[in-house]
């Protein structure tokens, strides 16, 4: 009989198990679902068919970059240097 309860306690499972046959384990091979690493710079990738046979390795991958965080960057700096220039300011109008 195996019990399993949840971290909170709230939960609990059993399940009555019977083993008619001890069989010793093998390793379980392990598939990679027919895909390669990519090779060089990671610009090009090979693919292989149902069958085992590979495709031209020479597709391009797209282009999906996006420059959200040159953005945010820009924004940020933009931010920083406007409450710089605020906080001068306000320090030479008191000064006067």
């Amino acid at each position: 009989m195996i019990t399993v309860q949840t971290k909170d306690g709230k939960h609990t499972a059993t399940a009555k198990v019977t083993v008619k046959e001890s069989v010793s384990p093998s390793p379980v091979p392990v598939e990679n679902n027919n895909v390669e690493e990519p090779k060089d710079s990671g610009q090009y990738t090979e693919v292989k068919n149902e069958n085992g046979s590979t495709q031209n390795g020479n597709h391009k991958l797209p282009d999906t970059a996006t420059n959200h965080y040159n953005l945010i960057v820009i924004g940020l700096l933009l931010v920083l240097l406007s409450g710089i220039a605020f906080i001068v300011k306000r320090k030479s109008a008191m000064d006067e």
